[in-house]
């Protein structure tokens, strides 16, 4: 069985104007999620799991859920089943 981990990828959104960071590079988030993807078809993986962070959490709820939503939309594309646990930047504003 392959397994393919991932974790902290930091989805900000497509303004990345409003995050500045040198220690995350959010900026690669998608190129990498989209890399991962052609990985795990080409690998033949099992399945996906990723251990959260998917996003960079912002001072707006609404904004962090649209993000949490466009990205678990994206990670349906693996060709795998894929689970995700949530990070604390996933779930810094949903209270």
């Amino acid at each position: 069985m392959k397994i393919l981990v991932f974790t902290d990828l930091h989805y900000y959104g497509d303004d990345m104007e409003g995050f500045h960071s040198e220690r995350k590079l959010v900026q690669f988030a998608l190129p990498i999620l989209d890399e991962l993807i052609k990985i795990a078809a080409r690998e033949e993986v099992d399945l996906v799991v990723n251990l959260g962070d998917i996003i960079q959490d912002t001072s707006s709820k609404d904004l962090d859920i649209e993000s949490l939503a466009f990205m678990f939309h994206r990670l349906e594309e693996f060709p795998c089943p894929c689970y995700s646990l949530l990070g604390n930047h996933d779930l810094k504003r949903m209270d």
